[in-house]
């Protein structure tokens, strides 16, 4: 090493050494990049806005001073995902109305007077000054505006430069603004609702409403209408840009074909969606059985056929409820799987599902139905076992009285024994079987075009808000501007970063052979000998070009970045590590095996072991926070979390009285012992990676003791405070501790077991502290909440079985106490 440099001395050199744990990332295949609507967030150079005779400011700059937000984001995602190998790149044009005849789709620019250096926008042979404007919300912007052109051609060709695979996809955002006068579809009154969903554009009026055109003739020329009449030939690549030549219409087929050519300039793709979640025009029909909107994009996929050649998948991403057919709402019995000449036709190389899959049932009260069977609503095998089951699969509610009451319907079919008919989520029976419509009910002699596992699945997008009970209902999503805005069923709205984990570890577990708790549930097809879903298109929605934390920090810059906490987005949320993992990793890095750890759920930015320490010395702050009981059960030590039901009933009935103790002894902590406020004090990676510290304060009481806790690990300033009220609340339900016998005929009991206890208010969940010997087994717990509190005491004994050799490991665990181990 040169030493020049450092005037011939030898230098100080401190190293950083990080790890990243096993987790979700490895088996990140593919991912959908956004936002879609980014003048120049795709753009791979930098680009410079003017503001003035000498002012600059960043215009796509905005992680460093000299790269663009798209290398920057790029390789972090490439470094975070090694297995990494294919790009959904998104990409946005703007609907005006949810009326078919009356919807014109066009590129928008965000501000009409902006001035940039590096870089020109222009789009469809739009300038900035020709291009409209997208609609504002409080003085802002309500969307970016779309790609230049010129960036997209470039940004697929740097995605091809890094080894990637490229599928493209031409996206529909609606900007309907609010306190607008067009009339609704759906209920004939003055003003749309704002910022809709794509999936909500349809005929007019709607089905369902009286005087719809749905089965009418006059839908199909409605869906002409919407279609438009853009052809290949009338456009041509040249200079990065497409030129269009074509009739003055802005409608489907133009923002389709353009973007065909657009990939075409950029030296092709390896996949190109010619649309998604179109469903209220696919399910549009013109007579029985008749749906003019899937002609229309059959024939839609045979035009780009001949702009992009044989090479690239073209598919359509259907939405989740949309894919596998269609019952309207008309009384006529009608069941067709009206995407069936689609998905058939040769043009189409593979089955596109937006896939968001309900996989839990949560609720907070104790003893709903999934609180046995699931335990948690991380629960790996829960969540796993409800991508093949749950609801949509074995059950649906059929009304919202129903969801709340938990009253839940059995899916079948009295006619034909064909459930998986009506089971969206019986991916494998609607792949593996023959299709035959119902019209009126009754089974057609004859099948559809599908040809049973002839085609592989694609799962376009797969997602999940990180939001409590994501999982309930991961296809909603929060955005103030939007009517469609909304939390899943029951959710408190608080951000969880560990409810988007679970859920698709769960469909990693499921559909990915690679995976190591592969569960198998992904057959092979003996047409093309490929799996019913390609692994490798499992496309997790989503990774933003706007690298973190640029985004969402810099709310001057995107008005959007409040929706990020609890959205569906990756950025700053891959690369974390589990509770679970990293307890498992620090105990095998000192060599310890007899361990199991059950129950254990959470998510953490990064952990530090910054000196030499015990296993025991890097666990206990982590343990004591989240509320993890470490007991030795005789055979191995065995850390749980607290949230999950009660292992066992403890009925006063059966306790023992024993000769010189009463049946139940009850003790309760002296107050002025027991903490005021805890303070935890972390890594906060929102400011700068600083230390933080989040408390909470018990204002009732005569204590004035403060707990300080150093964690050495990354928390969200939002997560490290909810872990210090769940500890305060369960330090103080701790105060009262109960001691009684048991019959030998519970010797299963261990220490760090919950107990249910009657109590005044119902069921009260005691943790197992201590068990002694005897032919009655004398044991301590004490009280915790179990409304998904934490515990701030983690170690309990089973003193009585204590190995010699566990006393000579890292681990040396003693009684615990109200005020810690």
């Amino acid at each position: 090493m040169p030493l020049a440099p450092f005037g011939n001395r030898i230098p100080q050199l401190s190293f950083e050494v990080q790890r990243r744990l096993p987790g979700i990332e490895d088996h990140v295949r593919a991912v959908c990049v956004i936002p879609g609507s980014t003048e120049f967030g795709y753009e791979p150079l930098p680009v410079t806005r003017v503001l003035g005779e000498g002012r600059y400011a960043a215009e796509n700059t905005n992680a460093e001073r000299n790269r663009s937000d798209w290398s920057v984001s790029l390789d972090e995602l490439q470094a975070l995902c090694p297995a990494l190998e294919w790009v959904s790149l998104i990409v946005a044009w703007f609907g005006n109305d949810l009326r078919a005849p009356h919807c014109t789709i066009r590129p928008k620019v965000d501000d009409p007077d902006k001035a940039t250096l590096g870089a020109t926008w222009s789009a469809a042979g739009l300038s900035r000054a020709t291009a409209e404007r997208v609609s504002l919300v409080e003085g802002r912007p309500a969307y970016g505006g779309s790609p230049s052109d010129a960036s997209v051609v470039r940004a697929i060709q740097d995605l091809k430069a890094r080894g990637l695979k490229v599928a493209l996809v031409p996206f529909i955002l609606m900007d309907v603004p609010a306190g607008n006068a067009r009339p609704d579809p759906y209920t004939g009154a003055e003003g749309q609702p704002a910022h809709p969903w794509r999936g909500l554009i349809t005929c007019d009026p709607a089905p369902g409403v009286p005087g719809t055109a749905d089965g009418n003739p006059w839908t199909a020329d409605q869906v002409a209408d919407f279609l438009g009449a853009a052809e290949p030939g009338h456009f041509s690549a040249a200079g990065g840009g497409v030129s269009y030549s074509g009739p003055a219409d802005w409608r489907y087929r133009r923002l389709v074909l353009h973007y065909a050519h657009v990939a075409k300039a950029a030296g092709g793709v390896e996949a190109f969606l010619i649309g998604s979640e179109m469903r209220g025009l696919t399910t549009a029909r013109s007579g029985p059985g008749i749906h003019p909107f899937v002609d229309g994009l059959r024939i839609l996929a045979g035009d780009v056929r001949t702009v992009l050649g044989a090479g690239p998948v073209l598919t359509y991403g259907a939405d989740w409820s949309e894919y596998f057919g269609h019952k309207p709402a008309d009384g006529s019995g009608d069941f067709f799987f009206h995407l069936d000449p689609l998905w058939a036709d040769p043009e189409i190389g593979a089955v596109g599902i937006d896939c968001y899959h309900p996989l839990t049932d949560w609720r907070d009260e104790a003893g709903h139905r999934d609180e046995m069977p699931g335990r948690s609503p991380y629960d790996p095998d829960h969540l796993a076992g409800n991508v093949r089951g749950g609801e949509g699969f074995d059950w649906h509610y059929a009304s919202e009285p129903d969801r709340r009451a938990q009253l839940r319907t059995t899916i079948a079919d009295g006619a034909y024994g064909k459930p998986w008919t009506f089971r969206y989520k019986d991916l494998a029976g609607w792949w593996s079987n023959e299709h035959r419509d119902r019209p009126g009910g009754i089974e057609a002699a004859s099948p559809t075009a599908w040809q049973p596992q002839s085609k592989p699945i694609w799962l376009t997008e797969l997602g999940c808000p990180a939001v409590d009970k994501g999982a309930n209902q991961p296809n909603v999503f929060h955005d103030p501007k939007s009517a469609q805005s909304a939390l899943p069923h029951f959710s408190s709205g608080a951000r969880d970063d560990m409810a988007q984990r679970a859920y698709l570890d769960a469909f990693q577990r499921v559909f990915d052979p690679a995976h190591p708790d592969y569960r198998g549930g992904n057959p092979v097809s003996p047409v093309y000998g490929g799996r019913m879903i390609d692994p490798a298109h499992i496309h997790l929605w989503a990774w933003d070009a706007r690298p973190y934390p640029a985004f969402p920090s810099l709310a001057e810059v995107w008005s959007d970045g409040g929706n990020w906490l609890v959205g569906h987005w990756l950025n700053g949320r891959l690369g974390s590590v589990t509770l679970a993992g990293l307890i498992s990793a620090i105990i095998d890095d000192h060599g310890f095996t007899a361990f199991r750890i059950a129950d254990v759920h959470g998510v953490l930015g990064g952990a530090v072991v910054n000196e030499i320490v015990s296993a025991r010395g890097a666990l206990d702050p982590l343990l004591s926070a989240f509320g993890i009981d470490a007991a030795d059960c005789g055979d191995a030590i065995v850390f749980r979390g607290r949230k999950r039901p009660a292992d066992a009933p403890l009925d006063p009935a059966l306790f023992v009285e024993g000769p010189d103790e009463p049946v139940l002894g009850r003790s309760r902590g002296q107050e002025t012992e027991l903490p005021a406020e805890i303070v935890l004090r972390a890594t906060d990676p929102d400011r700068d990676y600083h230390v933080a510290a989040a408390a909470s304060r018990r204002l009732a009481g005569g204590s004035h003791r403060t707990l300080t806790l150093d964690l050495n690990a990354v928390l969200h300033l939002s997560q490290a405070e909810a872990l210090t009220d769940a500890m305060l609340r369960d330090i103080w339900a701790g105060r009262e501790r109960l001691a009684f016998a048991l019959p030998p005929d519970r010797l299963a009991l261990d220490p760090g077991d919950l107990g249910g206890l009657p109590g005044e208010r119902g069921i009260v969940s005691h943790v197992i502290e201590r068990i002694g010997d005897g032919v009655a087994r004398r044991v301590e717990a004490r009280a915790i909440l179990m409304a998904f509190s934490t515990a701030s005491a983690p170690v309990v004994t089973k003193s009585d079985f204590l190995a010699p050799e566990i006393g000579a490991m890292p681990f040396s665990f003693s009684a615990s106490s109200t005020k810690g181990s």
